[in-house]
Parts: C-alpha cells; structure tokens; sequence
C-alpha cells in the first residue's frame, strides 16, 4: 500500500519512494492510494541497524537476535532464555515512560495444564497467561474461579473454532450441502456441555460488530431442515467425509468432536474425524488442500479485511477455494474495501 513498494519490491528502484525521513524521530509514510489499515498493517517491528543493518531482508528469520539475544524498545530488557523452559527479563531503569514497578519477570514455559495448575496451586507462579490453562478441563478453571486465593478475569477470545470446506471438491459445491452442515450442529448445546456456557456464536468468519449485516441467517439448530437441505442438493449419502482436526489436547475436547460428528450423522452425513500433527494439518490446509473439510481454531485479524485477504482470496492462501466458487466480482469488492476510509462505505461492501 506505500507508494513505491511494489517497484522497490521488484527491483525497479533503489528506495520507496513512499517512505521519507523527516527528522531523526520521524519517518512519513505515503500510501498509493486512501486506506484506513495502515495501522494494522504496516506494524512490522522497527530493527536496530547497529545489529542488524548489514542483514540481508531474506536472512532475517534466521537471525540468532530474534531468541537468544533480542533488543527492543520496551520496559524490560532481555537476559536470559532457556530453551523450552523459560525467559527472564528485568527492568529497564531508564526506560522513557519511567521504570517498571517490577524489578525482573521470568516467564515459564508450561508443558502441559496439569504443570500449570500445579504451579499455580503450590505459589511456584503468580500469574497464568496464554498457553497455561486454556487448554485444561472447564472444571480445573472452576477450581480457580471458586479459589479465594486466586482472581480469575476472563476476557473475549481472539479465535473462533469453525468448519471450513474445500469448495473444490464437488460435493460441497451446493451451497445447501454446506448449509445442512451448520443447521445440523446445535452450537447452543455445544457451547453450554463443553464450554462452561462461555461462547458466542457467529454465522460469518467476520466477527467485527461494526462489519456483521443486521439480517445474517441464524442457522439455528434444525436437524430436519438439515436433513431435507440434503435431499433437495441431491447429497449421495454414501458419501464419507474426511474432517481434518490438529491433534487434540484433551478428553473433555476430543467428547466435545464426538458429540458434534454424531449431530452430523444424525442428518446423514457420514464423518470420518482424522487428527494429525499442525505442521501435516497446515502442509494439507493451505498448500496440498489435500482435506474434505476441516475443524479448526481460526485467529482473528484487527481487521475483516486480514481475514478476507489471507483466507477467501487468490492473493492470499485461498485454502478453500472460495474465490473460485463464488466468482463474479468477489475480489474486486474485497480489493476496494480495503482501499476505502469510510467505514459505513466499507460496511456495505
């Protein structure tokens, strides 16, 4: 989006013309057209040159910096990393905000949720963030929440766990077929056995309030209208469905599959649930599209358009094939919101 990037990109200029510096704090950036993301995506970290600067952009990746002896800007300053098992900063006195109230942090790297429970339970950690106890049983964030020795503050997730489809196999071309699949699933009863009740249901991968339409379908729970979608599309109900999951890490979530691939049989689909290693999930995802369907955590993006892009366009990794499928001038209104700043006008779209 910054005017001149393409050509630089390409190699038909020695700089971006778009990127000018202004003073020794200040860099101006000038976009090649109006848009409203810039913020969310020009957010690339800035870099020391004193350590960096002679780097080759393809190296960058590979540099040790990055893990073993990173540099940054923020109140903290890097000391120690031990692989697999933790990170110890401390505090920068002269930090420019002024210095933290902490003198040093060490951030463990938790194996599994039980080692986070127990860590926490015996006063070995103060304080569980991502990765400790999200993925242990309902009941084990209970025994917290029902702990006065511990606060518990819950907060709205990033990620939505959806089914998503290869349009490019023909049997999930009828838009009918698709649907019967989401009025089979009763994600209110789902949400309230496996979930503690704490979930909220979406009907579009774009869960940004501002970007939701008023009249979306609910596609509430209706196995007979599941079934009947099914019979109008002409479904060969013969036909197995291979649902590609990301190895499970518990019980309560591999219950949590088999009582939603039941659903699905209930209606006439016939599942076959294969669970495998991320890196084989992704390598059959997004570049062999070696899958039926698939049930995964999806992240979300600041932005409708990170999602539309990466995920439903040929630009992007266009795993399921929607562009293809829905055609017309899907991409083209995709490419426009993008370059709008009205939002109302962006809403439409």
């Amino acid at each position: 989006m910054i005017e001149g990037a393409e050509a630089y990109s390409n190699d038909e200029a020695d700089s971006v013309a778009g990127i000018s510096v202004v003073d020794d704090k200040t860099v101006q950036f000038t976009t090649a057209y109006p848009t409203g993301l810039f913020l969310f995506q020009a957010t690339n970290s800035i870099l020391p040159k004193h350590v960096l600067g002679e780097v080759a952009p393809d190296a960058l990746e590979n540099q040790s910096f990055f893990l073993e002896d990173p540099l940054g800007s923020g109140p903290f300053k890097f000391v120690e990393y031990q692989t697999d098992q933790f990170i110890r900063v401390e505090a920068k006195d002269d930090w420019h905000w002024g210095a933290p109230k902490l003198g040093s942090c060490i951030m463990q790297i938790v194996a599994s949720p039980d080692v986070g429970q127990i860590a926490l339970e015996r006063g070995e950690a103060h304080f569980n963030a991502w990765g400790g106890l999200n993925t242990g049983s309902t009941e084990v964030v209970q025994s917290f929440i029902d702990n006065a020795d511990f606060k518990v503050v819950a907060t709205t997730g990033v990620v939505f766990t959806a089914y998503s489809f290869d349009l490019r196999r023909g049997f999930f071309a009828d838009k009918r077929v698709r649907q019967a699949w989401l009025h089979a699933l009763d994600r209110k009863k789902i949400i309230e056995v496996f979930q503690g009740g704490n979930g909220t249901i979406y009907n579009s991968p774009l869960i940004h309030g501002w970007s939701i339409p008023d009249d979306l379908n609910p596609y509430d729970y209706d196995a007979d209208l599941a079934r009947s979608l099914l019979e109008e599309a002409g479904w060969d109900f013969d036909q197995e469905v291979t649902v590609n999951l990301i190895t499970l890490r518990s019980e309560e979530a591999r219950a949590q599959v088999a009582a939603e691939k039941q659903m699905l049989e209930e209606v006439g689909f016939r599942i076959k649930i294969e669970e495998m290693d991320s890196s084989v999930w992704v390598e059959r995802f997004y570049d062999t599209h070696d899958f039926d369907a698939v049930r995964v955590g999806f992240g979300s993006f600041p932005d409708p358009d990170g999602f539309l892009k990466f995920h439903l366009t040929t630009q992007g990794r266009n795993a399921t094939g929607y562009s293809e499928a829905i055609g017309g001038d899907f991409e083209e209104k995709v490419i426009e919101a993008g370059q709008l700043t009205d939002q109302a006008a962006r809403q439409e779209i």
